[in-house]
């Protein structure tokens, strides 16, 4: 069973890399942070409803913010019908190297972000492959090998809930890029 996962990792990176190399520059790198981004896109697994509600609940606020946000979620199984306010791709439409080919992948790709954030405490392979070919200027996710994914990586116990994770990367940005900050005296 190894052989057939290293197989798989294999080709999944060997498409990325080609990806990557024929895609336009991903973004040019600028400061931004949760203050100064007009638009945010979030991936996030939207499999169990608590987390779900969580990214929901997190948007949203953002968008009392007056940011643009686009959503993007991963359902582990097979959903029926579009009863959801946010698109989203399953299982089923990974290939067999974990490449998600959903129509709505296409579309969040095709997207230009101030900030993604990939909304999970472990990341899966499909998610990186989705984060290395946004378009964003800052991307933000868990902390993970591929380096290449993300910009800004926050490294997390799992076992904490997905809100812990968000109040982290919150807080973390609203530290970066700030004009003026007070320094406080140990």
């Amino acid at each position: 069973m190894r052989n057939l996962n290293d197989l798989r990792l294999y080709f999944h990176r060997r498409k990325l890399n080609k990806q990557l190399k024929s895609r336009p520059q991903a973004a040019i790198r600028q400061p931004v942070n949760l203050e100064t981004a007009a638009t945010v896109g979030i991936l996030f697994d939207a499999t169990e409803l608590k987390e779900r509600n969580t990214v929901l609940k997190f948007a949203e606020n953002l968008e009392k913010r007056s940011k643009k946000v686009k959503l993007l979620g991963y359902f582990d199984n097979k959903m029926e019908g579009d009863n959801f306010t946010f698109p989203f791709y399953t299982q089923n439409e990974l290939d067999w190297t974990r490449i998600p080919q959903g129509e709505e992948v296409k579309k969040f790709l095709d997207q230009k972000f101030d900030l993604l954030f990939v909304l999970r405490p472990q990341v899966d392979i499909h998610m990186e492959y989705i984060a290395a070919l946004a378009y964003a200027h800052l991307k933000v996710g868990p902390c993970t090998e591929h380096t290449y994914c993300f910009d800004l990586m926050i490294d997390t116990d799992p076992k904490q809930p997905l809100s812990h994770f968000i109040s982290q990367v919150e807080q973390l940005l609203k530290q970066t890029n700030v004009k003026e900050q007070k320094v406080t005296s140990v």
